[in-house]
């Protein structure tokens, strides 16, 4: 999505009272497997943004940090934790942490007053008190992270600037920004709000950036933006090991400098061919049980109709010829 919103806290660098944001949002999926995909688009977001201007990528220029906040079952738990901890600073801490204490004592993690980051630093580390499900879905969540080669860092101390966030919390910055007061890309499962408005219990997990906020951080960097065709390849997936191998298999392409994408959200066979056609997509490659048993991908060209059977280790090789 992209469009207007408005913002409540005080106007700073990059953070405007009305700004513009974009944003994905992935719906009905609890799995940690769309964690993962989530952050890796906003990373592949990045990523061409800087590589498409030939400059140095965000392997050398941005961080994602990242940490766990828990679910309804470990919630209670570190609340007590931490109000055990924080009542022995309430004199020291700022007025907002003091409200933060009655409402949510989770929320002075966020604090950015120097002298609450200072109490702050002692602070119980949530990931020490998550249930073992949550503790599970974080694992594997790092581990997918490990798997596509995208830095993070585990902060204990994140908890994003809204209650309603779940699991897993996420903000991607640059490493030059030492005062970290410019996130470019923040987000979360938030796993409990649909419910909270009055739907059925959904899962989610989502992000947004600020488009103000990254114009200027472009043009901070001397970047000439060039408009580019949306993808090459799209990968469709049937199964769950599938989505994991197809996952490897775009962030493997993406970074031989193919355009790649793998289609979130739709299970089906067809809505997902319907998806890549929107998209533009030269070649499909279609990765089912078989496939995954095989490492290989069903290769179909999408212009004459024609498909073949390719192994996974021979895709660079045969789709820099069909794509040169």
């Amino acid at each position: 999505y992209w469009g207007p919103a408005c913002r409540y806290e005080r106007p700073r660098g990059g953070r405007y009272r009305i700004h513009n944001q974009f944003g994905v949002e992935i719906i009905g999926d609890g799995n940690a497997l769309a964690d993962i995909n989530a952050i890796y688009l906003a990373w592949q977001i990045l990523k061409k943004i800087y590589l498409g201007a030939g400059k140095a990528g965000p392997k050398n220029n941005f961080m994602v940090d990242i940490n766990s906040i828990g679910c309804s079952n470990c919630r209670p738990k570190m609340k007590k934790k931490l109000i055990d901890y924080f009542q022995n600073f309430l004199p020291d801490l700022c007025p907002d942490c003091n409200r933060r204490f009655i409402e949510n004592p989770l929320r002075i993690l966020d604090c950015k007053e120097e002298k609450c980051q200072k109490i702050i630093a002692g602070a119980p580390p949530l990931v020490d008190l998550l249930c073992e499900p949550c503790k599970n879905h974080f694992k594997e969540v790092l581990e997918g992270l490990d798997s596509l080669e995208i830095p993070y860092n585990l902060n204990a101390r994140l908890v994003r600037g809204l209650d309603y966030y779940t699991r897993t919390v996420f903000e991607i910055y640059q490493t030059n920004d030492k005062t970290r007061q410019r996130t470019l890309i923040g987000g979360g499962r938030y796993d409990d709000l649909i419910k909270l408005l009055g739907g059925p219990a959904t899962p989610a997990v989502g992000w947004a950036a600020g488009v103000e906020r990254l114009i200027e951080t472009i043009k901070e960097s001397g970047l000439d933006i060039q408009e580019e065709k949306l993808t090459d390849i799209c990968i469709v997936q049937l199964g769950e090991k599938a989505r994991k191998q197809a996952l490897a298999v775009a962030a493997m392409l993406n970074n031989e400098g193919f355009r790649a994408t793998t289609i979130i959200g739709k299970d089906s066979l067809k809505g997902q061919m319907r998806s890549a056609a929107k998209l533009g997509a030269q070649i499909c490659l279609i990765i089912g049980q078989r496939e995954v048993i095989d490492k290989s991908a069903i290769l179909k060209d999408m212009d004459s109709g024609s498909q073949e059977t390719i192994l996974q280790k021979k895709l660079v090789e045969v789709l820099k010829k069909r794509l040169k």
